[in-house]
C-alpha cells in the first residue's frame, strides 16, 4: 500500500456527487442565457457569467481542476498502475491539471496570447486569437508521450475508470478547445452575437462536464480498495459461513 490518501467514500457517494455537480452547471447555464430575459440584475448577471472572469463558475471549474489534480498526486491507488510504467507521468498529469485550475482562475492563456501577439513565429487563428493553443498542445502532446505506456497500464489496472476519464478528457477538449477554435474562426463578430451566445453555453457547459466526469473517474479510482483476505482468513470465514448454513 503506497503513500498517499485514500478517498473513503462509496460508489452511490461519487454518483452523488457526479450528479450534483452537472445539476449546478446547468443552473449556470441556464442562468447565464435567461438572465437578461427574465431582467435579473447585471451584478448577478455578471456574477454568472460564463464568458466572463473570476465569478462563480470560473472558481466552480477551477476548484474541480484542482481536486482532480489533488488525486492524482496524493492517491497511492494511482501508483499501482504506475508502477508498471513511468511514475513521473502521474506527477506531470497532476501538475498539469493544478495549473489548469490557476489558468482558470488567473486567465494565463489569455495573457500568453498577449504576450506573444507580436511575435509572427506564434500559430494563431482570426484576429490574433488562440496563440495559447498550439502552446498548450505542446506540452500536452510532450506528456502524453512521456506517459503512453503508463496511460497503456491504466486501462489494464482499471479499465472502466479509464474509460471515464477517457470521455471525460475528450468532452473538456471539445468544449475548452474545439469550441473556442470554432468561436475564433466564425462568431466573434457582432452579426453572430447570438449565436456566439449559445456557443458559450455549449463551449463552457463541455468544458465543466468534462471536469465533473474527470473528476467522478479520479475518484473511483482513488477509493479504497479492500485488504485481501490471507489464507488462514479465508479458511476462517469460509468455516464461519458453513457453521451458520448447516444450523
Amino acid at each position: 500500500m503506497g503513500p498517499g490518501v485514500y478517498i473513503n467514500l462509496t460508489k452511490k457517494h461519487a454518483v452523488t456527487l457526479l450528479i450534483t455537480l452537472l445539476l449546478f452547471e446547468i443552473i449556470f447555464a441556464v442562468v447565464f442565457l435567461a438572465g437578461p430575459v427574465l431582467g435579473l440584475p447585471d451584478y448577478l448577471i455578471r456574477l454568472f457569467d460564463l464568458d466572463g472572469e473570476a465569478n462563480i463558475p470560473a472558481w466552480f471549474s477551477s476548484t474541480q481542476l484542482f481536486v482532480v489534480g489533488a488525486l492524482f498526486l496524493l492517491s497511492p491507488n494511482w501508483h499501482k498502475a504506475s508502477q508498471l510504467a513511468n511514475p513521473w507521468f502521474l506527477l506531470l498529469v497532476g501538475l498539469g491539471f493544478v495549473f489548469l485550475s490557476l489558468d482558470e482562475s488567473a486567465v494565463i492563456h489569455e495573457r500568453v496570447t498577449k504576450a506573444l501577439k507580436d511575435n509572427e513565429w506564434a500559430p494563431r487563428f482570426k484576429g490574433g486569437h488562440g496563440i495559447w493553443i498550439s502552446i498548450y498542445f505542446s506540452f500536452a502532446t510532450l506528456i502524453v508521450l512521456v506517459g503512453v505506456r503508463t496511460i497503456l497500464s491504466f486501462f489494464k489496472v482499471y479499465p472502466i475508470q479509464s474509460v471515464i476519464l477517457a470521455a471525460g478528457l475528450a468532452c473538456f477538449l471539445i468544449g475548452g478547445v474545439g469550441m473556442e477554435v470554432l468561436s475564433y474562426w466564425y462568431l466573434r463578430t457582432a452579426e453572430n452575437a447570438q449565436l456566439y451566445s449559445i456557443e458559450v453555453v455549449i463551449e463552457e457547459f463541455l468544458e465543466m462536464a468534462g471536469i465533473s466526469t474527470i473528476l467522478y473517474g479520479s475518484l473511483l479510482c482513488a477509493m479504497r480498495e479492500p485488504t485481501p483476505l490471507s489464507d488462514h482468513a479465508m479458511k476462517k470465514q469460509y468455516i464461519e459461513n458453513t457453521a451458520l448454513v448447516t444450523k
